[in-house]
């Protein structure tokens, strides 16, 4: 089984020819259409510039203020793991950058969301039961592990509202909704704080 391969394909380039002034970064994978993303050392978050195969010059890295200092690149692609590598120079040299994308263990895969699932109907037994604490627990345990999902902050902003603290509440639920913008429930729940804020200040 791979394992570390597939977890993290870290490369560092360094040198890799020519002295050009005007310079240029050829990003390919196999197979090609994985979306990139890139980040200096300095960046928050990461910037999606594309997909494979990309050509992209540095002067255009410039102009998004991603060309200082070594680069991140980072490759995703659904169904397979992946790809990370750190470009440690991108000023004066041309780089051909390919990487092997390796397809997910979807054995594995699927475990994990049977892990979630199991995890989501506990905390709806947890919050019938208003056994807040242990669900927040687990709300925040399947955050850290899967962070682009929007039910653990829906069900967070649920918890909250029950327990009257309508400032957590609405956070959870705002959070919800830049992860998934088409719940209508969550959509229904942000409006409703509101107006119980509103009526509050009255």
């Amino acid at each position: 089984m791979k394992t570390i391969k597939n977890l993290l394909n870290l490369l560092i380039l360094s040198a890799l020819c020519s002295c050009s002034s005007s310079t240029t970064i050829k990003i390919n994978s196999a197979p090609e259409g994985a979306k990139i993303f890139v980040k200096n050392m300095s960046s928050k978050s990461s910037e999606e510039i594309g997909v494979t195969p990309l050509i992209i010059k540095t002067e255009d890295l410039e102009k998004k203020k991603l060309k200082d200092g070594p680069l991140f690149v980072e490759l995703k692609k659904e169904g397979y793991e992946d790809g990370k590598v750190l470009l440690a120079e991108t000023e004066a040299i041309n780089i051909d950058l390919s990487l092997k994308l390796d397809p997910k263990d979807q054995l594995a895969e699927a475990k994990k969301y049977d892990k979630i699932s199991a995890q989501l109907f506990e905390v709806q037994r947890l919050i019938r039961n208003k056994n807040y604490k242990e669900a927040l627990e687990i709300t925040g345990a399947i955050k850290k592990d899967f962070p682009e999902l929007s039910v653990p902050n829906e069900l967070e902003g649920s918890i909250f509202y029950l327990q009257n603290d309508f400032e957590k509440s609405l956070t959870a639920f705002n959070t919800a909704y830049t992860k998934n913008s088409e719940n209508s429930f969550v959509l229904k729940m942000k409006r409703l704080i509101l107006e119980k804020k509103n009526i509050g200040k009255k």
